[in-house]
């Protein structure tokens, strides 16, 4: 079932730079994504996450819908697409990436101060992102949902203070970043992956393939 966007959800995002929408996921599905993305996580690591840094489960928590069927169903879906390209203004979304923000037993800083996705990003521009809270959390912001269920989307060009992930134990975050067809790799030093494509077969200047970065909506 497609979700329904008013016009006062797109005045709001277009003014805010972001928006929490209610109930874009079941809580046995918040379970299941939280239980998958550990797995993908420690099969990764070849380790337990616990004691693990956020720097290191920061690097290994990149594109993890490639690895896991139900991950991929999510993490993909075509609703969560529209409505993204609805509060983006965009005809068309391919999926950009995946990143979790995680920590163990131990929060910890990886060394990301505020700044917009479209800053640390090695896909440019991209044309915005979605972001799910898997596990509970002891504090609150625009930036982090309310209940687990519920999602954030948010503009490529909004800053966010991304120590607000890192700050507490046992945090998992899932965000899901969408590119335009029009958009490029690019080297970005603030990205620690801005060399994963490479290993795809792109070269810097190389618009997204749908083989690889798949077509999630289109309108055309």
């Amino acid at each position: 079932m497609r979700l329904k966007i008013a016009g006062s959800h797109r005045a709001f995002f277009q003014k805010q730079g972001y928006i929490e929408l209610e109930s874009l996921l079941k809580p046995e599905e918040v379970a299941l994504l939280a239980t998958e993305i550990d797995e993908v996580l420690e099969k990764r690591l070849s380790d337990q996450l616990s004691y693990k840094s956020a720097e290191d489960l920061y690097r290994v928590g990149h594109d993890v819908w490639r690895e896991s069927e139900p991950l991929r169903k999510k993490i993909l879906s075509r609703s969560f697409a529209e409505v993204g390209a609805e509060l983006f203004k965009k005809t068309s979304l391919h999926i950009a990436f995946d990143q979790i923000l995680r920590t163990g037993v131990k929060p910890s800083f990886p060394q990301k101060l505020p700044s917009t996705l479209n800053e640390i990003t090695s896909i440019y521009p991209l044309a915005g992102a979605l972001l799910f809270r898997l596990l509970k959390t002891a504090t609150s912001s625009e930036f982090i949902p309310a209940l687990p269920e519920n999602g954030i989307y948010l503009s490529p060009d909004k800053i966010i203070p991304w120590e607000l992930f890192f700050q507490f134990p046992h945090q998992s975050y899932l965000l899901i970043a969408y590119a335009n067809p029009e958009s490029v790799y690019i080297l970005q030093k603030q990205d620690p992956h801005t060399h994963a494509l490479k290993k795809m077969g792109y070269v810097f200047g190389d618009r997204l393939k749908n083989e690889t970065h798949p077509l999630l909506c289109t309108s055309r």
